[in-house]
């Protein structure tokens, strides 16, 4: 791969699998730099874009890879969900939670949308607001490890109460 790129910088399929390879073995930098340049063509997919910001996480960096993935499916509830982490993890938490909030209601099945808004809830305070959404979430069939993504934003929730609003 990084021989193909030296030859030619803007194969877009060969910064893509770069970045993917390095995120899959912790080079986040590596990753992010060879990530962009693939993303900069419309070579990649959607699906491509996604599996990227997957292995990345809730990086401010992924934002600009996602728009255009929520651009083209407004309703695209993984897309929206990332990008939401994104933004909150970067300079623009209330456009981060709009997101949040947009894929929690494009499937309110989905529990790790679900679950991704309660966070951004608990974060910012509105803790009556999460509570509502977790106890959604729990309504629903849950598998083993969505039952311990909604267990740990719970706890968060927990923690946010019993701070009280002088010590939050």
């Amino acid at each position: 791969l990084e021989k193909s790129i030296e030859l030619d910088p803007a194969n877009a399929r060969a910064q893509l699998d770069l970045g993917l390879a390095a995120a899959a073995a912790g080079d986040r930098e590596r990753a992010i730099r060879a990530l962009d340049v693939a993303f900069q063509s419309d070579e990649p997919t959607d699906e491509e874009r996604l599996e990227a910001a997957r292995r990345i996480g809730a990086d401010p960096d992924v934002a600009p890879w996602l728009a255009p993935v929520v651009r083209r499916d407004p309703q695209h509830t993984e897309a929206l969900w990332r990008l939401g982490a994104a933004l909150r993890a970067g300079i623009e938490p209330g456009r981060g939670l709009e997101f949040l909030r947009r894929a929690a209601e494009s499937d309110p099945g989905d529990v790790a949308a679900l679950v991704a808004y309660a966070g951004g809830l608990v974060a910012d305070g509105l803790v009556e607001d999460a509570r509502a959404i977790l106890e959604h979430a729990r309504s629903l069939e849950l598998t083993e490890e969505e039952t311990a993504l909604v267990a740990e934003v719970a706890g968060q929730l927990a923690d946010a109460e019993s701070a009280g609003p002088d010590d939050s």
